[in-house]
């Protein structure tokens, strides 16, 4: 799991990645889709974004400049990271390969995932809930990559 922080860096980076892409109306759609998962904790910083209006903006940004340099930390089990590979290179998702190796610093353990209660760095998006959740982990599990 990621926490708060680094949940905003993922967003960021999704963020940034659509005014790299010349499109100032798809990056404010996608900002403002996703602001209201990251108010509570990240006001300050969401204030700042609000101003981007192009992609030279983000150049001149001091704070632009330290979340493009930084690496998310995603907590993820052996197998579910060993699946994750798999899927990416039997689907030959070089883009996605290379994105991963940037902006992603796995942390694997071994054995089975943890339970969200055992994390306490763990942080859920506004609008979920531990019934939605319970509900998702009652069903069927399929192991393995996806034929």
């Amino acid at each position: 799991m990621a926490t708060s922080n680094n949940k905003m860096n993922a967003s960021w980076k999704d963020f940034e990645l659509a005014l790299d892409m010349e499109s100032v109306v798809e990056a404010r759609n996608f900002f403002n889709s996703f602001r209201e998962d990251h108010e509570m904790m990240h006001l300050r910083d969401l204030q700042k974004l609000e101003g981007v209006l192009s992609p030279s903006h983000l150049e001149e940004m001091e704070f632009a400049h330290s979340l493009r340099q930084s690496k998310v930390s995603i907590k993820i089990c052996q197998y579910s990271y060993e699946l994750l590979l798999q899927y990416l290179h039997k689907t030959q998702s070089i883009t996605m390969l290379g994105v991963i190796n940037e902006h992603i610093n796995f942390q694997v353990s071994p054995g089975q995932p943890a339970s969200i209660s055992d994390d306490a760095e763990v942080v859920t998006l506004i609008g979920s809930s531990q019934d939605d959740a319970n509900q998702i982990n009652q069903k069927e599990i399929h192991w393995g990559v996806s034929q």
